[in-house]
């Protein structure tokens, strides 16, 4: 996580009004910046696991996941601890997300002629 610890990433995710929770690879609920329901924690590290899993047959291994819903989109990023579950409303959030991540959006790469 680019040296940043998970509750300080809650935290900074908080301030900016995004919902984001670290779960453990086996369902555990590590930490959580919001009231997370009953139940939650199992199905996101299911779906990421199940991801990572498909992709390490194709010979790939799964950083992020990402699953676009009416509402925005959930992220599902692999971090030391287990996984990263975030929902990402807006596209400015996103970007927050990706510079706290240490990742340049493709966007600005373009802008910038690499």
């Amino acid at each position: 996580m680019e040296g940043m610890e998970g509750q300080a990433l809650l935290g900074k995710l908080k301030e900016r009004d995004i919902m984001a929770a670290i779960i453990g690879f086996d369902g555990s609920r590590i930490a959580s910046n919001f009231g997370m329901q009953d139940g939650v924690e199992n199905y996101s590290s299911s779906v990421f696991n199940v991801g990572d899993a498909l992709l390490r047959q194709a010979g790939e291994a799964a950083e992020e996941v990402v699953i676009t819903t009416d509402m925005g989109n959930l992220v599902l990023k692999k971090v030391d601890e287990g996984v990263l579950v975030v929902l990402i409303k807006t596209k400015d959030q996103y970007a927050f997300y990706k510079g706290l991540m240490g990742v340049e959006e493709p966007e600005a790469k373009n802008k910038e002629g690499k």
